[in-house]
C-alpha cells in the first residue's frame, strides 16, 4: 500500500489501496471472532493498538523527512 501512495498521484488508486488494506484488516479482525480464536474486546484493542502504532510510525516518518529536507537547505 505504501508503494501504491509513493508512485501515483491518481486519487482513485490511492482510495482503492486504502479500502483493500482496511477490507483485510476488517476481515481477519472478523474471521477470528467468527472463529472463536479471541474475544470481540482482544481484536478490538488490537486494532486500536496497530492505528496508535501507525499514528507514532507516520509521525516519526514525517519528522525525519522534514528535517532531511531542512538539512538540506
Amino acid at each position: 500500500m505504501v508503494q501504491t501512495f509513493r508512485h501515483t498521484s491518481q486519487w482513485p488508486w490511492r482510495i482503492a489501496a486504502l479500502a483493500c488494506a482496511l477490507a483485510v484488516v476488517g476481515l481477519v479482525a472478523f474471521s477470528r471472532v467468527y472463529l472463536g480464536v479471541h474475544h470481540p474486546s482482544d481484536v478490538v484493542a488490537a486494532v486500536l493498538l496497530g492505528v496508535a502504532w501507525l499514528g507514532i510510525c507516520l509521525s516519526g516518518a514525517l519528522w525525519l523527512d522534514r528535517s532531511a529536507r531542512s538539512a538540506v537547505r
